[in-house]
């Protein structure tokens, strides 16, 4: 079964919309607000990804592939640029210790960074460059990419 945490936002909900084309069935979706209308192919369930516990609704789902679309990238609190980087590594840290559960199987692990990754602010860049965020946002992209790998490499993700 694919998950698809961030359902609701621009990428996800234009994902969603492709796998409805295509008639792909075995889609379970997650998101911060109700959707249950505009996805009625699919099971949604609307969780709090900043609390662990709500990671239960999760429970009896046979989840093999994530697509992580969550997280925020503007500060809900005025003048408040480090709340992104906190939320985001929130999220991804309980997504990350939940989901490496020996009782989950992941095969796949998408994830959506950013170019806000890299330093250069340009458009033109290179993915062997060094990575060195300027700002929250890609500071909780970067750190996001790094939990990835540091927790599901162990399972030759």
């Amino acid at each position: 079964m694919i998950l698809i945490l961030g359902a609701n936002g621009f990428i996800g909900s234009n994902l969603v919309n492709f796998l409805l084309k295509k008639k792909n069935k075995n889609i379970l979706l997650s998101g911060s607000t109700n959707n249950k209308n505009k996805y009625s192919k699919y099971k949604f369930i609307k969780i709090n990804l900043l609390n662990y516990k709500e990671f239960s609704k999760f429970d009896n789902f046979l989840i093999t592939n994530i697509v992580f679309l969550a997280g925020i990238s503007k500060s809900p609190i005025k003048n408040n640029n480090k709340s992104i980087f906190l939320h985001n590594k929130k999220i991804i840290q309980n997504t990350c210790r939940y989901f490496s559960k020996k009782k989950f199987k992941i095969n796949n692990f998408i994830f959506a960074s950013s170019v806000y990754v890299y330093s250069n602010n340009t458009l033109l860049f290179k993915e062997i460059e060094t990575c060195k965020p300027n700002n929250f946002y890609g500071k909780s992209k970067l750190y996001s990419e790094e939990m990835i790998l540091k927790t599901f490499n162990k399972k030759n993700l």
